[in-house]
């Protein structure tokens, strides 16, 4: 799939299944849309999340990932920085050494 995501596209996002979550970016741009997809993957209530691409290091956007309870682990499709620039805080700053 290439180009646009269409607005057909756009409503699946309001249907997704309740282990998934999509978060948008606020870095809207002809390459990232709408914003940058990030996605929270989660098994169970108490289960850790699984987040993908946590996008920019935007503060209020890290804030929105970080609500959804713990990441146990990050993953990155690819390494534009629209999409890996907030990896890095997976962890709270006070946690990191």
């Amino acid at each position: 799939m290439g180009g646009r995501v269409s607005g057909a596209a756009g409503a699946l996002a309001d249907e997704l299944p309740g282990w998934v979550s999509l978060l948008r970016a606020p870095n809207p741009g002809p390459m990232t849309l709408d914003g940058t997809n990030t996605w929270v993957l989660r098994a169970g209530p108490d289960a850790p999340a699984v987040v993908v691409d946590p996008g920019p290091a935007d503060e209020a956007h890290l804030a929105a990932i970080a609500a959804h309870g713990p990441v146990g682990l990050v993953l990155i499709t690819h390494g534009h920085a629209d999409h890996t620039e907030g990896a890095p805080r997976r962890t709270p700053p006070a946690a990191r050494r």
